[in-house]
């Protein structure tokens, strides 16, 4: 089965008239999408759609993972697999963290609350700041792939630019850092250099969109090392710090009293396929095994609880990666962090079958 995502024909100078740069260029813009192409009178036309066979998965034991999530799950239902409540929230691609995120914004201001300050905890092999398939419009944004209106404080236009593929899996925290004026993001990753801690800041910064909207700006997030003699005009797309680091210590240390959003990526805890069909051919890859991996769960939390940071977590959410973290992994790693989150008063579900 073939999920389409949508048909559309571009003019004939949009895309390479040779056959490796025309697929490169579409491999480029529709990174986690599968973009066919053909010539017709009109130019080229487009077929978007989202995978649906198991190779592209490369996980040889995704069946059995997709059937402890929800029986009948299959590959092309991937996409849209979340479970969210106010408890928290658990999926499959992690593009569904940006959903979680927007009802936080939206039951703060709900509540009267201003959002000018925040803190992610990011748990993660990625830093996940890639750029969506978004362009500006009148101070706001829309999606490049429909050209409809995207609004963090309207969790339905973020629900369905994921389900469309215009905010991805490594894209979903860019939209985020454009619309909170401060963010501090501290990304723990096991695959870290262990030697040193990387303190830098974080830059917001818009790149021309080359494929679908021509001339339109696409929000982008720019890591910058050097944190002194910032000039004016770079002082004013700073939006704060970002913090690298494999040392739960280093992770936690020094956070400020703001607002704690805890994602967790599960290829933090293992990375065996990094979303790579030649895996099996690296020389190394981030592959633990359960044990190891129940420890580095305990490890986190502890961590957390010990420097109190849990009482001002207001949203955590869950990402299983499939492609990255092994399926076969799924059932045992999630239970340990659902018994660890209910510990300190948080709630994961998984969906009903």
């Amino acid at each position: 089965m073939t999920v389409n995502v949508r048909q559309m024909v571009l003019p004939a100078g949009r895309l390479p008239t040779s056959p490796q740069e025309r697929r490169a260029c579409l491999d480029a813009y529709f990174d986690d999408i599968l973009a066919s192409v053909k010539a017709v009178p009109e130019g080229w036309e487009i077929d978007l759609n989202w995978p649906s066979m198991p190779d592209y998965y490369v996980d040889p034991h995704l069946d059995k993972g997709l059937t402890w999530w929800r029986a009948g799950t299959q590959i092309h239902d991937i996409y849209t697999q979340v479970c969210h409540s106010p408890e928290g929230q658990i999926s499959l691609r992690d593009s569904w963290t940006l959903f979680s995120w927007s009802k936080w914004l939206v039951k703060r201001r709900e509540r009267g609350l201003m959002t000018n300050d925040v803190v992610v905890l990011h748990v993660d092999d990625h830093n996940d700041l890639m750029t969506p398939r978004l362009t500006s419009q009148d101070g706001g944004w829309r999606d490049t792939i429909f050209f409809e209106t995207f609004d963090l404080y309207d969790p339905n236009t973020v629900r369905l630019a994921i389900l469309r593929g215009s905010v991805g899996v490594g894209s979903f925290m860019s939209p985020f850092i454009h619309t909170v004026p401060h963010l501090q993001l501290r990304h723990l990753s096991q695959t870290a250099p262990a030697d040193k801690v990387q303190d830098a800041l974080l830059m917001r910064q818009t790149v021309a969109d080359v494929l679908l909207d021509i001339g339109g700006q696409r929000p982008s997030v720019g890591i910058l090392q050097q944190k002194k003699s910032l000039d004016d005009s770079l002082q004013t797309d700073i939006v704060g710090p970002y913090r690298l680091t494999p040392r739960l210590d280093y992770w936690l240390a020094d956070l400020p009293d703001a607002p704690v959003l805890l994602h967790i990526d599960m290829d933090y805890f293992n990375n065996r396929y990094n979303g790579d069909s030649d895996w099996s051919a690296r020389r190394s890859s981030h592959d633990p095994g359960q044990p190891d991996i129940i420890c580095k769960i305990d490890d986190l939390f502890d961590a957390m609880i010990e420097s109190k940071v849990v009482s001002r977590i207001e949203d955590v959410s869950v990402a299983l990666s499939p492609g990255f973290f092994p399926a076969e992994l799924w059932e045992a790693s999630i239970a340990r962090i659902q018994a660890r989150l209910s510990a300190i008063g948080w709630t994961i579900a998984l969906p009903r079958t």
